[in-house]
């Protein structure tokens, strides 16, 4: 623990005052809300990443702003966003109409046999 010093006198302060770390700040903010949100999100991130083998990301904003209420005080406003990892989508080809530009699971000019739902298409009758 670090001496708490008035910079005016050089007087240490009484050590016996809490010191209000970071953990101690995060585990009592929001009543304990902010703790509890923390832990599920780490949790609910590590078992995607887990799953999916690929990293994820938790930020967690801590804005601090002045009371302006002629106390000494802040607000502390703290703000969490979390990037879980993701599976590429897949792809797919399609050829392009030289005239229209349109698209078509078809190459162009080869004549269907079968379309989609395996039925035999209208132009082979």
């Amino acid at each position: 623990m670090t001496d708490i010093v008035n910079k005016e006198t050089g007087e240490v302060i009484d050590q016996d005052l809490a010191e209000h770390d970071f953990s101690v700040f995060v585990a009592t903010a929001e009543d304990g809300v902010l703790d509890a949100d923390c832990s599920d999100a780490l949790r609910d991130l590590t078992a995607k990443v887990m799953r999916i083998g690929k990293a994820g990301k938790m930020t967690l904003t801590v804005v601090v702003e002045k009371v302006d209420n002629g106390i000494q005080a802040v607000k502390i406003r703290a703000d969490m966003k979390v990037t879980p990892p993701r599976l590429p989508r897949s792809s797919s080809i399609r050829f392009v109409n030289d005239k229209t530009q349109s698209l078509s699971e078809n190459p162009p000019n080869q004549r269907i046999i079968l379309n989609r739902d395996l039925t035999i298409a209208d132009d082979t009758k």
